[in-house]
C-alpha cells in the first residue's frame, strides 16, 4: 500500500484521480488495483483500493481541487457529510457547495489522515481513521461504494475526539 506522500503515491495522483477512479482515465478499461473491487461485486470491496480512494480524498483536499472532490462524490447513492460543528448535509448538492467553501477558503487548514482502518460491509466499505489538523486529531469515517464501475465517497463525518491516540511512530504505521 501507497504511504502517504511517498513519491509513488503523488505521482499516481498527479496522474489523475482517473487511477482510482476507473482506469488510468480510460472509462473502457477499469484500473487494475480496483478490478477485483469492480468486477467482483459479490465480494467485499478491495480494502487496498479504498484505503488508496481514502488517500485520494484527503489527497484531493490538500491540493484543493474542487473538480475532483465533486467527481468523487457519487451522484447515484444517498450521500452524508458532517463536517465538524456543522448540520448534517443529506443532499449532494449542498454537499458539494460545502467543499466548494471549505476547498475555496483560503483559510481552511491542511489536513493528514492517521491511524486508517477499513470495515468492509460487502458493497459498501468505511475508513475510520484520525484527520490531523493544526496538531490536533478529530476522528473520522469515509465510506465508499462502487457506483458506475467507480469507487465513490457516500459519507464522511468528522468529529473533535475527546482521546486521541498517541503519536504515529515508525512501528505504529498509519494504515492498517
Amino acid at each position: 500500500m501507497p504511504k502517504w506522500g511517498s513519491a509513488n503515491f503523488e505521482h499516481a495522483l498527479t496522474c489523475g484521480l482517473d487511477l482510482v477512479k476507473n482506469g488510468h482515465g480510460k472509462p473502457d478499461k477499469p484500473n487494475p488495483l480496483l478490478r477485483r473491487t469492480v468486477t467482483g461485486q459479490s465480494k467485499p470491496m478491495d480494502a487496498t483500493a479504498v484505503l488508496f480512494a481514502n488517500e485520494a480524498f484527503y489527497y484531493i483536499f490538500s491540493q484543493r481541487d474542487f473538480a475532483a472532490m465533486e467527481r468523487l462524490w457519487a451522484q447515484d447513492w444517498p450521500v452524508l457529510c458532517i463536517h465538524p460543528g456543522w448540520p448534517a448535509l443529506t443532499e449532494r448538492e449542498a454537499i458539494i457547495e460545502s467543499w466548494r467553501r471549505i476547498l475555496q477558503n483560503p483559510n481552511t487548514p491542511a489536513i493528514s489522515p492517521h491511524y486508517a482502518k477499513v470495515l468492509r460491509y460487502g458493497k459498501l466499505a468505511t475508513v475510520v481513521c484520525y484527520e490531523e489538523i493544526q496538531g490536533r486529531l478529530l476522528l473520522a469515517s469515509n465510506s465508499f461504494v462502487i457506483e458506475r464501475n467507480e469507487i465513490c465517497i457516500v459519507q464522511h463525518h468528522a468529529s473533535h475526539c475527546a482521546n486521541p491516540p498517541p503519536p504515529e511512530t515508525k512501528s505504529n504505521p498509519a494504515m492498517q
